[in-house]
């Protein structure tokens, strides 16, 4: 729990909300955070899920798919969580992505994205369909985010890792909707980390404003007419907030501040009276209609987030499709793999996703349906989704596929796979990473085919990754190691 505050920030606070109501946001924070999990809704239903898990949880207002959690139920050591069938998330940070009204079929653009929380949000709202790019400039949280977007089997998102201003120079007027989670001060999270508090200073809510100015200014180029773009922070300060929306107004006359949410859920507005400018009468209309989340108003941490319009209506465009880059000996490893262990009429159709894959060095990966703009200059981290990579120093190079194409598959799509009960301890002994012991009846082969090769991995009804089976009785584990559950 948290005792004490920054005094500065006290002091702040004091003065731009009053002594009564800081009193009250101290106090909350005396308590236990709220904590939740959002359903990955392009994979599993709610009622399925619970039903399933044999719980009832209650809804986080804003988020359909959101659901308050007790801390001691542990929900992220779950199998179904390894599984990608949900991820724990802070309420409040489910807000700016139900702003955001995303749908299938979009070009969408998530520019500070890691560690993933709301680019999954993002990418279950569109069912595979559209294109979703998703990025973070720092070279070590980038993995994090797409270990997350493979985790959800989110399909063929595309990573990447460079500054937002060079990201901008490809994409100009591109996506129908982007969000900018900007990196700010964290004053909203000083309850669930205490770190953060030690390092806040009463100055750094203005260093950081230069970045997210910067940051807004080439995320709204890359807004297309008629696109929305949601801003928002996990701070307080109105120098990250309201001043950064006012010089994009003030930079950009195509975009406004829109109204969201018929109902807002106890979140309070914008507040241009704490800004030392002066402001015209629109500017003030605008710039109320901002969301500031309150830990003493909801249940949730602090939280800040705007959404901008660009005016004007985007020309109908052509999707362009991709075209295959493979090489013959790539072509043929990935039909082989196809054929051997997915099941005839899934073989079919994964053989022909050939068509939307691309290969760097060594490994696969699948496509957006529809050609991006030519990524050059741009740091890729992946290209989409990653299926696999080529093994084997003499003769053909045989394919290995990757654990994010194993949670795209169910059991009925491969010629071999193996069910467990999510309290059956084999299911922890594999995500640890070790071999299993089966009996003879366990693994499902489809008839005509043979018992040894690839297993899909399953936990009621749902995929966890691959073990190879010798027919021995013994399923050799296939987990990679940067998954692996520790303990």
């Amino acid at each position: 729990m948290v005792v004490s505050m920054p005094n500065a920030f006290v002091e702040r606070m004091n003065i731009q909300l009053g002594e009564k109501e800081t009193a009250q946001l101290l106090n909350e924070w005396t308590k236990p955070a709220a904590m939740a999990l959002r359903i990955i809704s392009s994979k599993v239903t709610v009622e399925h899920l619970f039903t399933h898990l044999g719980i009832e949880l209650n809804q986080v207002p804003w988020c359909p798919d959101g659901f308050y959690m007790d801390a001691e139920n542990r929900f992220g050591k779950l199998p179904e969580h390894a599984a990608g069938l949900f991820y724990i998330q802070e309420p409040s940070a489910m807000a700016p992505v139900e702003a955001l009204d995303v749908h299938p079929g979009m070009k969408v653009l998530d520019l500070c994205a890691a560690p993933g929380g709301k680019t999954t949000q993002i990418a279950s709202k569109m069912f595979g369909k559209g294109i979703l790019v998703c990025n973070d400039p720092h070279s070590d949280r980038v993995k994090a985010l797409a270990k997350n977007v493979e985790r959800c089997a989110l399909g063929s998102v595309v990573v990447l890792n460079d500054q937002p201003k060079r990201i901008a120079n490809i994409f100009s007027g591109y996506f129908d909707r982007i969000l900018v989670d900007a990196p700010c001060s964290g004053e909203g999270m000083f309850r669930k980390d205490e770190a953060i508090q030690r390092h806040w200073t009463l100055d750094q809510p203005a260093k950081d404003a230069i970045v997210q100015k910067e940051v807004l200014r080439a995320a709204l180029t890359m807004l297309a007419p008629g696109g929305r773009l949601v801003y928002s922070t996990c701070t307080f300060s109105v120098e990250e907030n309201e001043a950064v929306l006012l010089d994009a107004l003030r930079s950009d006359q195509q975009v406004r501040i829109v109204p969201v949410f018929e109902d807002n859920h106890g979140f309070a507005p914008g507040r241009p009276d704490w800004l030392d400018e002066v402001l015209s009468t629109d500017e003030v209309e605008q710039l109320k209609l901002a969301k500031r989340i309150w830990p003493h108003l909801v249940r949730g941490e602090g939280h800040f987030f705007a959404v901008f319009e660009k005016l004007g209506e985007r020309p109908t465009e052509r999707a362009i499709p991709q075209i295959s880059t493979l090489i013959k000996e790539t072509s043929n490893a990935w039909i082989t793999w196809c054929e051997q262990q997915l099941n005839a009429e899934v073989a079919k159709r994964w053989i022909h996703l050939g068509s939307r894959m691309s290969q760097v060095n060594d490994f696969l990966f699948l496509r957006p349906e529809e050609q991006l703009p030519a990524l050059k200059g741009v740091r890729i981290f992946r290209e989409g989704l990653l299926l696999g990579e080529l093994a084997g120093v003499k003769g053909p190079k045989r394919f290995m596929p990757s654990v994010g194409i194993a949670l795209q598959l169910r059991p009925i799509d491969v010629q071999r796979s193996i069910m467990f009960a999510n309290d059956d301890e084999r299911v922890i002994r594999y995500l640890r990473g070790e071999s299993i012991v089966v009996h003879d009846d366990e693994v499902t082969v489809t008839e005509g085919s043979n018992e040894k090769g690839m297993v899909l991995v399953c936990v009621c009804g749902f995929a966890l990754g691959w073990a190879r089976s010798q027919g021995d009785g013994m399923l050799k584990n296939d987990y990679p190691a940067g998954w692996r559950w520790n303990g």
